[in-house]
């Protein structure tokens, strides 16, 4: 067996790592021309990145991490570009709502809502004792208008 001689002052060297491929989405490229389809491409390039960026880490490599993330970075800033380059898709992204606000009024409408419901049979007895069935239905019917009338007219909103 031969032993080589490694020169002292020359750096080590890490072997290259592959990717596990464990967490791999498959995501179809668009091959149509134009902005739009070439930001598409560049966002699922984006994605693609992030994942890969988040496979290294579980390598433990570090120039394979820096490698991934600084190629994700690239990307994100490329992705940037483009979009505020563009004054449609700058003014489609100025439309777009937040998720988050989205489900937390949507959680303060259900809520207000239910809250309307289930004050009904409390608010109602004394009104119904002794009517008929007509009166009853119509008192139900109003108060189930007037709490589906919150959703509508925003009541459910909470004031700043």
């Amino acid at each position: 067996m031969s032993e080589t001689k490694r020169n002292p002052k020359a750096p080590l060297r890490k072997s290259r790592m592959a990717l596990p491929a464990g967490k791999v989405c498959k995501l179809s490229f668009d091959t149509k021309p134009g902005l739009l389809a070439a930001i598409r491409r560049l966002r699922s390039a984006e994605i693609r990145a992030s994942q890969d960026y988040e496979l290294s880490l579980s390598t433990g490599d570090s120039d394979l991490i820096a490698r991934k993330k600084k190629d994700w970075c690239d990307l994100i800033e490329q992705l940037r570009k483009s979009e505020s380059s563009n004054p449609d898709i700058e003014k489609a992204n100025a439309q777009s709502l937040a998720l988050a606000d989205v489900e937390r009024e949507t959680s303060r409408m259900c809520n207000a809502f239910r809250v309307a419901l289930e004050s009904i049979p409390r608010s109602l007895p004394q009104k119904l004792v002794g009517a008929n069935e007509v009166t009853i239905q119509e008192t139900l019917a109003l108060a189930v208008n007037e709490a589906l009338g919150q959703l509508h007219t925003k009541d459910w909103k909470v004031k700043p």
